[in-house]
């Protein structure tokens, strides 16, 4: 249950910043999801086509992961996963190494329905 006496109209969020958040987190992800293949495409290809060096792949490699980090912190895409088992990993794995996002002041990424008209 959330404080009330912490809540004011000012702070509260509303179905529009919702919203704005929601469009962000998908022109985000999307985002990520074509820049991270393409990186990892042209490493496989450069590797496989021999326009690279075992070095130079692991290297790469390192640096993809330092970069990308897990697609799904603490488990995979398995065969016969369910969402709830991976969901459950990802909690798992993001307990131990990550922080919060704060979601109160969505403004700074354009999140925030207020005052903005589009």
């Amino acid at each position: 249950m959330t404080d009330p006496s912490k809540d004011t109209d000012e702070e509260a969020l509303t179905p529009k910043d919702l919203q704005n958040w929601l469009r962000q987190e998908v022109a985000d992800s999307t985002k990520a999801l074509e820049l991270r293949l393409r990186e990892a495409t042209a490493l496989v290809t450069d590797y496989s086509q021999g326009k690279i060096t075992p070095e130079e792949a692991a290297r790469k490699t390192h640096a993809f992961s330092r970069r990308w980090g897990e697609a799904l912190p603490g488990t995979s895409a398995a065969p016969g996963r369910s969402d709830a088992e991976i969901l459950e990993a990802i909690d798992k794995a993001q307990q131990l190494t990550a922080r919060p996002r704060d979601y109160t002041d969505l403004a700074d990424r354009g999140g925030s329905g207020r005052n903005i008209t589009r």
